[in-house]
C-alpha cells in the first residue's frame, strides 16, 4: 500500500459541541406511542466535535472553533476535547450548551433531535478571530450546525488564503447555493443530496450511502466505493468519522480516490462501536484498508 502521509496534517474545524443522551430501543416510536429504552448512556459530541476528534485520533492536528455555554456541559465539552487531543478555540456564550437525544434501534439505525443552543450564537466575529489559524492549516472542515453567517465568513477566510474547504452540509436546510459554488468538496449523505438545490454543481461531490458505501465525482472523474462488511452496532457517528477521515487523509497527501476508500473504512469501523465519538485509530483503519483495498471498488 503506497502512502504519502504527512507527519501531522493540520486541519481547521468549525462546528457544534454539546451533550448527547443515547437510548437504545427495540423500535422507533410511532406517532403518539411511548417506547421503553433498553439502555441509556451519555457522551459529549456534535458533528464538528466528532469530526475534530476523528482527525486527532488518526494523528492529525485538529484546531476546533466551537461555541459553548458558560455552564457545566460547556466545561465538560472542552475537557473532553482536550483529553482526545483536539486543540479547542472556545467561544463562550450566555446560552446553554447544545444538547441532543439519540434513539438507536436494534438494527443500529438512529433518530436524532438536536437543540443547538450556544452553537447558534457563533458569530462572524468569532470566525474572524480564528482566521489566522485557518490560514495556517492544510484544510478547513465545516458542517451546517452553525449559523449561515459564520459558515460564509469561514469559507471566505479560507478562500482568501487558498485553503481548501470541505463542507458536510448537514442539516441540509441551512445550505445555500453560494456556499456550494465556493467550497472545494461537498460531502452530503444521500438524503441531504436529494434536498440540496445545486448539489450536483459542486466542484467535487462525495456522497455517503450508509451500508452501500460512497460515491464521488472528483471534477469529471466518477467513482463508487463499497462499504466494508460489518455488524452495525450504532451508525450515529459513521458519517462524522467518514468526513473527518476523508479530511485527514486528503490533507495527509493521499489521492482523492484513496482518501475516499479509507474514509469508507473509517465509517464502517465506527458503526461497529457504541456512541458517536468512538476511539478510531489510524492503525486500525490502515489494517482494514490493506486487506480490503481491492474489494472496495464498486464494479
Amino acid at each position: 500500500m503506497s502512502e504519502t502521509i504527512k507527519t501531522k496534517p493540520r486541519i481547521a474545524v468549525i462546528g457544534l459541541s454539546g451533550k448527547s443522551v443515547f437510548m437504545r430501543v427495540k423500535n422507533f416510536p410511532a406517532m403518539g406511542e411511548t417506547v421503553t429504552a433498553e439502555e441509556i448512556f451519555t457522551e459529549y459530541g456534535g458533528k464538528g466535535f466528532n469530526q475534530a476528534v476523528t482527525i486527532a485520533k488518526l494523528g492529525g492536528e485538529a484546531n476546533f472553533l466551537t461555541a459553548v455555554g458558560e455552564d457545566g456541559d460547556g466545561e465538560r465539552c472542552l475537557q473532553r476535547l482536550k483529553e482526545e487531543g483536539v486543540k479547542a478555540f472556545p467561544a463562550k456564550k450566555n446560552v446553554p450548551t447544545a444538547f441532543a437525544t439519540i434513539l438507536t434501534d436494534r438494527k443500529g439505525e438512529n433518530a436524532v433531535t438536536v437543540y443547538r443552543g450556544a452553537s447558534d450564537a457563533l458569530t462572524e466575529s468569532d470566525v474572524e478571530s480564528f482566521a489566522k489559524t485557518i490560514s495556517e492549516c492544510d484544510l478547513l472542515l465545516l458542517q451546517a450546525e452553525i449559523p449561515t453567517g459564520a459558515i460564509d465568513a469561514a469559507i471566505d477566510a479560507a478562500k482568501k488564503v487558498g485553503v481548501p474547504v470541505l463542507y458536510n452540509p448537514a442539516p441540509a436546510d441551512r445550505v445555500t447555493k453560494e456556499q456550494i459554488y465556493k467550497v472545494d468538496y461537498l460531502l452530503p449523505n444521500r438524503f441531504e443530496r436529494e434536498h440540496i438545490v445545486g448539489a450536483e454543481e459542486a466542484k467535487n461531490l462525495i456522497v455517503t450511502l450508509g451500508a452501500d458505501g460512497a460515491e464521488a465525482r472528483f471534477g469529471n472523474r466518477k467513482t463508487r466505493v463499497k462499504a466494508i462488511t460489518v455488524e452495525a452496532v450504532d451508525t450515529t457517528g459513521a458519517g462524522d468519522a467518514f468526513c473527518g477521515a476523508f479530511a485527514y487523509f486528503l490533507a495527509a497527501g493521499d489521492k482523492e480516490e484513496t482518501a475516499l476508500k479509507k474514509a469508507v473504512v473509517a465509517g464502517g469501523i465506527t458503526a461497529t462501536k457504541k456512541g458517536a465519538s468512538c476511539a478510531l485509530r489510524l492503525e486500525e483503519v490502515r489494517a482494514v484498508y490493506q486487506v480490503s483495498e481491492e474489494s472496495l471498488w464498486k464494479n
